[in-house]
């Protein structure tokens, strides 16, 4: 019998880079994706090496239309199995959401809503036919509350949040297990690319944030042990359980004032 086959999506770098390289690590077979080809391939030759495990490639742009069956298509044409399916690919926009562009959001919402939904409508099919399989989302802490500043992104985490709970009570009696997985801050690109220009809030990430390494161990386990809902880092679950007590109006207008005065600086 031949390994299980992970598939992971945004993983030519951060948190993606590291789950991938810890279920390699366990001898999972691994299909990794993203646009970037040159990193995957980079990977490819380092994990196959470490690992004596089988990596297959696929370059795609899941924020396009029609991203994620491209990513299907290309499983079924190479007749590889997907046990375990992460969705780790997402996109950040910080800032006032009237002065973003809706090409911009749009962009976003395509890749942590659409693109999200559609691997696991494809993959989850598969899945329930045969009766086993995993699905790891990854959400975030921010898609608990409202936050200004970072408005559509987290409305998009809360949406991953919602939907993976769903889906896990549909699934669940064909044999098959949905999590979604909350992380905080991560110290990895996010803030750059997501546009964040206040030094404030990157002092603040910055200081509050886990490494990719660590957030990936937690995803790991979370995922293998099958487990609903599980948000990385001690400090982050306790926030998660306060942050549920608060009264929404309050929380949102005590978010709002910190955002505004981070963004400030």
């Amino acid at each position: 019998m031949g390994n299980l086959t992970a598939l992971v999506t945004g993983a030519s770098g951060g948190l993606g880079y590291a789950i991938a390289e810890l279920l390699g690590a366990k001898k999972f077979d691994l299909v990794v994706v993203s646009r970037s080809v040159k990193k995957l391939e980079t990977m490819k030759i380092d994990f196959q090496k470490r690992w004596g495990i089988t990596v297959t490639v696929i370059a795609a742009d899941l924020a396009s239309p029609k991203g994620a069956q491209s990513v299907f298509d290309a499983c079924q044409k190479k007749k590889i199995t997907i046990d375990i399916l992460v969705n780790n690919a997402g996109s950040g926009l910080f800032g006032e959401n009237m002065d973003q562009k809706i090409d911009d959001v749009t962009s976003m919402i395509r890749l942590n809503i659409n693109a999200l939904t559609e691997l696991c409508m494809l993959f989850g099919k598969a899945m329930k036919e045969r009766g086993s399989g995993r699905i790891l989302n990854i959400a975030s802490l921010v898609g608990t509350f409202a936050v200004p500043f970072f408005s559509v992104y987290a409305a998009t985490k809360a949406f991953v949040i919602s939907y993976s709970r769903s889906l896990r009570s549909e699934l669940r009696p064909a044999g098959v297990s949905v999590s979604v997985f909350l992380p905080g801050y991560i110290k990895t690109g996010f803030d750059d690319n997501a546009g964040v220009a206040s030094e404030g809030y990157k002092k603040i990430s910055g200081a509050a944030g886990m490494s990719a390494q660590k957030v990936a161990r937690s995803a790991v386990k979370t995922v293998l042990a099958g487990r609903a809902l599980a948000v990385a880092g001690l400090t982050n679950r306790i926030g998660y359980f306060v942050m549920k007590i608060i009264p929404k109006q309050i929380l949102s207008h005590l978010v709002f004032v910190m955002m505004r005065n981070v963004t400030k600086r």
